[in-house]
């Protein structure tokens, strides 16, 4: 994870609750164990729920920098375009989706959504604001499951973002 000029390193487990909460653990070196968890049953609405040390630490991260108030949002935008992959994962999983594409520009709640694939990924790019994008790239496909996902500012290149997450997942049960 790389928030302005800090990158953390970290191992993480990761379980979607019957409540609709998507917990990450994160184990952190030196630093220990913290936890990520987004609520995610309203995400269609914009509304999601924030818990943890570690979502503290992404906010505050995102505040000690110069550069916070013009790239703040970006982490925002991260949890709710997570919290709507997490929802739409759950509708289409239970035959249920309530979100409209044309085009491989989707309509989800409040979120835009554009689609994309290039050999290897499935991508999708989040609107924050306009004209302003994040990806959510899934890659490294093994039996239909990404084990990589990559969260990026559209346009911007490693060197230059200012936010970039990068989650390799080893086992998928």
């Amino acid at each position: 994870m790389k928030i302005f000029n800090q990158t953390t390193l970290f191992s993480f487990e990761t379980v979607n609750t019957p409540e609709k909460f998507w917990k990450m653990a994160v184990d952190i070196p030196i630093h220990g164990e913290e936890l990520l968890s987004i609520g995610w049953e309203n995400a269609d609405k914009s509304q999601v729920q924030l818990k943890g040390g570690f979502a503290r630490r992404l906010i505050n991260s995102s505040k000690a920098d110069v550069r916070s108030k013009k790239y703040s949002h970006l982490i925002k935008g991260f949890m709710k375009g997570w919290a709507q992959v997490l929802l739409a994962n759950d509708l289409i999983r239970k035959n249920k989706p309530s979100f409209e594409c044309t085009d491989g520009k989707c309509l989800f709640g409040s979120g835009k959504w554009l689609t994309g694939t290039s050999p290897g990924h499935y991508f999708l790019d989040y609107e924050i604001r306009e004209g302003e994008l994040l990806r959510f790239d899934f890659s490294n496909f093994k039996e239909d499951s990404p084990r990589r996902v990559s969260i990026t500012p559209v346009g911007q290149t490693l060197e230059t973002t200012p936010f970039q997450i990068d989650l390799f997942v080893n086992t998928c049960e």
